[in-house]
């Protein structure tokens, strides 16, 4: 596994709250620079319902693409995973939520590729945009979720 990008945030929220908005990917598109669109895909779940499938359109340096997401982890208020199926890359999001105290919620973001080798200059570029994005992203979801605009 490649690591491209990782953050933390603290946010002003009960981390049930904050786990549910995160892990609703359709709200991805709200906090998360870049995401066009995102809808359930037609084989939405599993049979208990939490290992969901979207479609997402997204603006990579390249230009638009289109992915297939499925959620793979879902550990309610603790743990949430994701892999996409983006050719050359096999994005994966992993992301981890911590009650502070009651009120408050450690959350940490990492972005990966599953991919066994990356040319180095897709690496650096990958690293350089989702770097970005991420800390940008996780600036909106503080503020969105802590009512601030």
């Amino acid at each position: 596994m490649y690591d491209l990008a990782t953050g933390t945030v603290v946010i002003n929220a009960p981390t049930p709250r904050v786990f549910n908005f995160v892990s609703d990917m359709l709200n991805y598109k709200d906090w998360f620079p870049g995401v066009i669109q995102i809808a359930l895909h037609p084989e939405a779940s599993d049979e208990g319902g939490s290992l969901k499938r979207y479609a997402e359109s997204i603006q990579l340096p390249g230009g638009n693409s289109q992915i297939l997401i499925q959620v793979v982890k879902f550990e309610q208020d603790v743990l949430f995973q994701t892999q996409g199926s983006l050719p050359g890359i096999s994005p994966q999001m992993t992301v981890t939520f911590a009650d502070l105290d009651g009120q408050s919620t450690l959350m940490a973001i990492h972005y990966g590729s599953r991919e066994k080798t990356l040319a180095p200059e897709l690496l650096d570029s990958l690293r350089n945009d989702l770097s970005d994005r991420c800390q940008l992203g996780l600036s909106r979801l503080k503020a969105s979720l802590e009512g601030v605009s």
